[in-house]
């Protein structure tokens, strides 16, 4: 029992680990372990991997029974109630996370994911002193899979606590680590953007974007740098650049303003229009918006008159 308990204690680190930087690979694997225990006539164990599956693609409620139940059946399984207590914090169901995260490490104390799940939900509803005490305490433990991730979300920590240069610091320690990790590089150049050190900041998307060329973090954080470089033309490649079929409300606002500095008022303007539809879809002001497409309207009415 307990190497089987062992084995599945691995697999669940390790489909954790992989959803950290992508959830639909996160929820294969955890559908492909449910099919595997259950072969193996370990029931318990694939309902809670089944739970898994559905959590990494979003589907709370569905995880929330499927782990609630193996949780209440394996009760003394550190590494299930921990990670029942995440799908109950994605539900907002804080005291029972709680609950259930403090049996875990009473099970458990070494229990480094539960120590470090426990304090972003902490953060999450403005306990942030307790909070950076469980990350300094999951940081004294011995080295996990999970302490690069305790690294990261201390400095997150920080950088909403206003500390940018602590910040770094977790950083750039997370990145001897993971070195090429497109989320942590992306952290960086954003806090060395902040920092007022551009140059290095945009050093840092650029690695970022080799590592991952298509990854649509790097590409806006990059084309918003050159943008406040005044980089417009480069800056709009970039966005051009990002996935996807529809392009966010910030995306918009961006290529807007792209548009407007390089003086292509008809683009501006069509651009500023599907910002504004953007913006209503979120029921997002849209004041300064509107603002925005009245001035580029004149400037392409002037331009227009201009020409003859």
């Amino acid at each position: 029992m307990k190497e089987m308990m062992q084995l599945y204690h691995e697999l669940a680190d390790q489909i954790n680990i992989i959803g950290y930087s992508d959830n639909v690979q996160a929820a294969r694997k955890a559908q492909v372990t449910a099919e595997q225990a259950r072969q193996q006539g370990h029931k318990l164990f694939a309902l809670f991997f089944e739970g898994e599956h559905h959590f990494f693609l979003g589907k709370f409620e569905q995880a929330y029974k499927l782990e609630k139940m193996a949780a209440e059946q394996l009760p003394e399984v550190s590494f299930i109630l921990s990670n029942f207590a995440t799908v109950a914090t994605s539900l907002g169901y804080y005291d029972e996370a709680f609950d259930s995260y403090d049996e875990a490490l009473r099970l458990d104390p070494h229990n480094t994911h539960a120590l470090c799940c426990k304090a972003v939900a902490l953060s999450q509803i403005g306990r942030d002193r307790e909070a950076m005490e469980l990350f300094d305490q999951a940081l004294l433990l011995p080295a996990t899979p999970y302490y690069w991730q305790v690294l990261v979300n201390k400095a997150i920590l920080l950088s909403r606590q206003g500390l940018p240069m602590e910040t770094l610091v977790y950083l750039d320690r997370a990145l001897e680590f993971q070195p090429s990790n497109v989320q942590i590089l992306n952290k960086k150049g954003t806090n060395l953007f902040h920092l007022g050190r551009e140059e290095e900041a945009i050093a840092c998307f650029e690695k970022a974007l080799s590592i991952q060329p298509d990854n649509d973090q790097t590409l806006r954080n990059l084309g918003a740098s050159l943008c406040r470089n005044n980089l417009f033309r480069d800056a709009l490649e970039f966005f051009r650049r990002i996935p996807g079929p529809v392009l966010n409300y910030d995306d918009l606002a961006w290529m807007t303003m792209i548009y407007d500095h390089l003086g292509d008022y008809d683009k501006a303007v069509s651009m500023a229009k599907e910002w504004i539809d953007s913006l209503k879809e979120l029921d997002l002001p849209i004041k300064d918006a509107e603002k925005y497409l009245a001035d580029l309207t004149t400037k392409r009415e002037k331009k227009t008159w201009g020409d003859f």
